[in-house]
């Protein structure tokens, strides 16, 4: 969207990545060599993605991450929700940036990552989320009912598409294998992040691990989010201990019937925590 990165860009992966004084790593130092954006999201390479985001810079970063609504409340109707932690724009640098732009630094609550996904699975609307569709008495009477409310245009149709398509190549040829169903057309992404250490820094051997997916990747109606708290023993990426969650398709049985609900595009999220 904000043209950095396109079908033809291409970026190289040594492996590492210098950012001033410090340097930023693959996962056991593996090199991807030459790779284009889509490839970038499949292999998860960190050395990537830190490029696009130093490409793009701080001021565009900063108005997407607000832009998607991380930082803030969604709105949704549960109580005690959490507004997440970001780091604040004023004292952002570029390692910030870099770290920012590989999913670590920021903390963000799972009904913002899962509304921030179902934008680009309802084709760029960010969409106010909520549990309750409507409440009836005895007789019948509505007493409240919810209907989707826009909260504002994010990215073009066009570019929400195509990066709908990019995450089910992660899925049929990435680190999400695990969640691929046979004849489902399923898109997501895998994460794996390190627990943030009370005062700075971060745990050592402790992390977040999770998949977020959508589907039918060529017309959404359903985004799922599964988050391992902790995950014991390695291997502990998000793409072997909770992308499987997703690829069960005992799990997924039951969403191919609210897929075929009339009324349009993903209007609902459903999600799994496992600690």
């Amino acid at each position: 969207e904000a043209v950095v990165a396109n079908d033809s860009s291409h970026y190289y992966c040594p492996g590492s990545i210098k950012v001033g004084k410090n340097s930023i790593g693959e996962a056991n130092n593996k090199a991807h060599g030459d790779q284009t954006f889509a490839q970038i999201v499949e292999n998860s390479c960190n050395v990537g993605f830190v490029q696009v985001g130093l490409e793009l810079g701080l001021e565009r970063y900063y108005k997407y991450l607000n832009g998607f609504g991380f930082g803030r409340k969604t709105g949704i109707d549960l109580p005690g929700e959490a507004e997440g932690i970001l780091v604040p724009q004023s004292r952002a640098t570029q390692l910030d940036l870099a770290t920012m732009a590989m999913g670590q630094a920021n903390a963000v609550t799972p009904i913002q990552l899962v509304t921030a996904v179902s934008a680009i699975a309802n084709g760029g609307k960010l969409m106010k989320p909520y549990l309750l569709q409507e409440a009836v008495d005895n007789d019948g009477k509505v007493l409240k009912k919810n209907e989707p409310q826009m909260v504002r245009q994010l990215v073009s149709e066009e570019t929400a598409h195509k990066l709908c398509l990019i995450l089910e190549g992660e899925v049929t040829q990435g680190t999400g294998k695990n969640a691929y169903i046979e004849g489902y057309r399923v898109g997501g992404k895998t994460g794996t992040a390190q627990k943030i250490k009370p005062g700075g820094g971060y745990l050592e051997g402790e992390y977040i691990s999770s998949f977020i997916g959508l589907a039918p990747a060529d017309d959404p109606r359903l985004v799922c989010l599964i988050v391992v708290d902790s995950p014991q023993g390695y291997p502990y990426y998000g793409g072997t201990v909770a992308a499987p969650g997703a690829g069960d398709e005992r799990a997924v049985a039951g969403r191919k019937q609210s897929e075929r609900r009339p009324g349009g595009k993903c209007q609902y999220s459903a999600g799994a925590r496992f600690g």
